[in-house]
């Protein structure tokens, strides 16, 4: 039977009555996820020349035979940081940093590995196990609201100019 653990630990500290920074620690584990096989996978060879059927299993069926195996595992550690200004002055923003590892042997929709929705050897699946497909190393994000300052006590005019800032690294879509 397939389950996952998660767990989380943070701590918020207010530095002034408008500024307050929090760290987190989040983590989750998967055990026994499903992932897919094929039966009938020709095996490796070192000749890419060799014909496929006779290295296959049932080498008179030229398909795959597919089937879904409780046998896959992936874990995510992450740092969270995060920095929050209150509106002060005209200026409101908040910063973001995520630490973050994603390890695992299967991560795709249709439950593959990350060798193109197929494990190179099925017999072996866990010889897969590595970066998932979605692990964001380093992600950044900002964002600011600016009250310009227009107008005595801003009586004619509130006008704001906002932004976000949004940076990433790893193996997956940085959105």
């Amino acid at each position: 039977m397939p389950y996952v653990m998660q767990w989380h630990l943070s701590n918020q500290y207010q530095f002034t009555e408008k500024m307050l920074v929090e760290v987190a620690y989040v983590g989750s584990k998967s055990t026994r996820s499903y992932i897919y096989l094929n039966g009938n996978q020709a095996q490796p060879t070192s000749d890419p020349s060799a014909p496929t059927a006779p290295r296959r299993p049932f080498p008179f069926v030229d398909a795959p035979i597919g089937y879904l195996k409780s046998a896959g595992s992936s874990n995510y550690n992450g740092l969270q940081t995060s920095l929050q200004q209150r509106l002060s002055h005209g200026l409101e923003f908040i910063v973001n940093y995520t630490y973050s590892k994603s390890l695992g042997n299967a991560s795709s929709a249709d439950l593959g590995s990350q060798n193109n929705d197929g494990f190179r050897n099925n017999l072996y699946p866990n010889q897969e196990y590595g970066p998932l497909d979605f692990d964001v190393r380093n992600r950044f994000v900002a964002s600011f609201l600016y009250d310009l300052p227009f107008g005595t006590g801003h009586r004619l005019a509130r006008i704001r100019r906002s932004s976000i800032m949004s940076s990433a690294t790893g193996t997956g879509p940085a959105s």
